[in-house]
């Protein structure tokens, strides 16, 4: 989604970021840049930014790989982040790029 415009999915670095993105993207889910796809529950952002130490804003009982298959990352509409099925079609992302 992001590649062809030359950017990356986003890494979200703190609360004010967080708060920035979600208040404009209300009302839709989007695709961040965060995954486990390489290491169930090891969650990586996709520049190499560290997971552990870094800002986290998780819904209540998420991550939680429901159905097993949930390695993406996602905001949800309310602001907070899911795990997702990288696969399920969902058809937003948020991009970005480093000037």
């Amino acid at each position: 989604m992001c590649v062809h415009r030359s950017a990356d999915l986003v890494v979200i670095n703190n609360e004010n970021e967080q708060q920035f993105i979600s208040g404009i993207t209300r009302d839709v889910t989007y695709w961040i840049g965060l995954s486990d796809i390489e290491d169930e529950g090891n969650w990586t952002w996709v520049d190499g930014t560290d997971y552990k130490s870094s800002y986290q804003f998780w819904q209540p009982n998420e991550p939680n790989s429901y159905g097993g298959d949930e390695d993406c990352g996602q905001m949800r509409k309310e602001g907070r982040w899911n795990d997702r099925a990288c696969n399920d079609g969902a058809p937003f992302a948020i991009c970005e790029k480093k000037l």
